[in-house]
């Protein structure tokens, strides 16, 4: 049994109505880790070897990454389930930052240019893209956020795929009703070729990198 529910919203740059309600909302928190987070983790373990690495994770899920990462002096998550939130405040992870953010929200990151971080992690880059101009402002915010010789790392699997959110009230015999995040087919316009992504890349002034085992690596140039 499915019900309607009211939610908060906010705005993209170019207008679009977006989910931004602050309730508890279960989405990933109890969800096992995706083939695309793990091959992520696996890359940054075997290949950032600094300690004072600043890093953003864009959509926490269950906070795998962030609990399994080797080496960091900071990690900040966004999520758009207040109950990820939580569950990653319970984890107790040292240096491990959470808030409630949809990164398409035109002003999202805003105040985290004092960071400048050194990797930014975003498994589905525009999976969940409301629109072009949307998704373009993303990468000029990532671009300003990232340290030179920084990296953002994505996978190919999220590239694949378009979703998206709706809020629901939802009924089952375990949880009762409760409201949680379901995601739909999105638009094909959010699929994205690693060729397709590259040259989009380029208008930012990122340089693609394509490693193999589905890893993508922007790294922002001089």
């Amino acid at each position: 049994m499915k019900l309607e529910t009211r939610y908060k919203k906010t705005k993209c740059i170019d207008g679009c109505e977006l989910f931004n309600d602050e309730k508890s909302y279960s989405y990933w928190e109890n969800k096992k880790e995706t083939l695309d987070e793990i091959e992520i983790l696996n890359f940054i373990n075997s290949n950032n070897s600094s300690n004072l690495s600043k890093i953003l994770h864009i959509g926490i899920g269950n906070s795998y990454i962030s609990s399994n990462l080797n080496k960091y002096s900071l990690i900040n998550g966004i999520s758009i389930s207040s109950n990820e939130i939580l569950f990653a405040k319970n984890l107790n992870i040292k240096n491990y930052n959470v808030s409630f953010k949809n990164k398409y929200e035109f002003n999202t990151f805003y105040n985290f240019s004092d960071y400048k971080y050194d990797i930014i992690i975003d498994a589905n880059i525009k999976s969940f893209a409301c629109c072009e101009k949307a998704f373009q402002h993303l990468m000029q915010q990532y671009f300003d956020i990232l340290n030179f010789d920084g990296f953002i790392i994505t996978n190919t699997r999220g590239m694949n795929w378009s979703r998206k959110i709706k809020p629901i009230i939802h009924f089952d015999f375990k949880y009762f009703f409760h409201r949680r995040l379901k995601e739909y087919d999105g638009p094909s316009s959010n699929l994205l070729t690693v060729s397709e992504f590259g040259l989009l890349s380029k208008k930012f002034g990122f340089n693609l990198n394509n490693l193999g085992n589905n890893i993508i690596l922007l790294s922002k140039l001089q």
